[in-house]
């Protein structure tokens, strides 16, 4: 068995990043299909928080067995989550609707046979426009047409 020697500044970014890490790999998952080490990992971190100075990161359920984070803990985290889950919404949706209209336009096959440079570069004015619609006005013109 290997060792680290940790700060408590140190320990606690260490729990903030496998919080986050794990939230990410776990949270869509059904409970079959938990990444259990990652579970495991986040559960002896958590029960060394105390001696790290970091206890007011974990609590203790009566009812549950194990460490989890406590509610100021989730919410500290929770600020970290929501700015990544709003930028991979506007990046997402700014890459799938320049994806469709660049096939709607050229077609699959032209699309295919484009270089990689020619691709960049007939995208840049879907990606330009739609970037700048959503700056101004977020999804508020963005409508689905019912044909």
């Amino acid at each position: 068995m290997k060792t680290l020697n940790l700060t408590d500044a140190q320990f606690q970014t260490l729990i903030q990043l496998v919080y986050l890490g794990n939230f990410m790999a776990n949270a869509t998952r059904s409970n079959e299909e938990i990444v259990q080490q990652f579970e495991d990992l986040e559960q002896y971190l958590y029960s060394s928080a105390e001696e790290f100075g970091c206890g007011g990161f974990v609590t203790k359920h009566d009812a549950v067995e194990g460490v989890y984070p406590s509610h100021e803990f989730e919410e500290m985290m929770d600020a970290f989550i929501c700015k990544y889950d709003t930028d991979v919404f506007w990046e997402e949706l700014l890459q799938k609707m320049t994806e469709r209209d660049l096939l709607a336009r050229y077609g699959e096959k032209a699309v295919a046979e484009m270089s990689i440079v020619e691709r960049i570069e007939k995208e840049r004015e879907f990606i330009q426009s739609y970037d700048k619609e959503f700056s101004l006005n977020g999804l508020k013109r963005l409508f689905i047409k019912n044909e």
